[in-house]
């Protein structure tokens, strides 16, 4: 089966982060654009159109990522979410409720969990179109 091979915006106040993430993401064959804050992710979000949002929970500013996340919904309503935390997995999942993220990853994760999750939604992207 074929999988699309999805634009993806990354944001993580941690340049380490993004950076290793862009990196495994774009060996992998990904699009891959990356935001150190959600102020600079909804300006990109607006020319970029991500199909998939990877964005951490805790961004260091007063707009956290599941808030950033709402706002890129409002814009974007077909983009998908994942989303990274340090806390707990179950806290979280409750919090982000309202984004209805298509999966929470708690770090520290395997980079390649990510990219399993990407390839899910491709190949889900990939069905619906045809």
């Amino acid at each position: 089966m074929e999988v699309k091979k999805l634009k993806v915006l990354i944001v993580d106040d941690d340049p380490s982060v993004r950076m290793a993430l862009r990196a495994t993401l774009v060996d992998s064959g990904f699009q891959v654009r990356t935001a150190e804050s959600p102020y600079s992710a909804l300006d990109i979000a607006d020319e970029y159109h991500p199909d998939v949002v990877v964005s951490d929970w805790e961004l260091g500013t007063a707009l956290n990522g599941i808030e950033l996340c709402k706002a890129l919904i409002g814009r974007i309503p077909r983009a998908k979410i994942i989303l990274m935390t340090g806390a707990e997995k179950s806290r979280m999942e409750k919090a982000a409720a309202s984004v209805r993220p298509c999966a929470v990853l708690q770090k520290p994760f395997d980079m390649y969990s990510l990219v399993g999750e990407l390839e899910k939604l491709g190949r889900m992207s990939y069905q619906i179109a045809f």
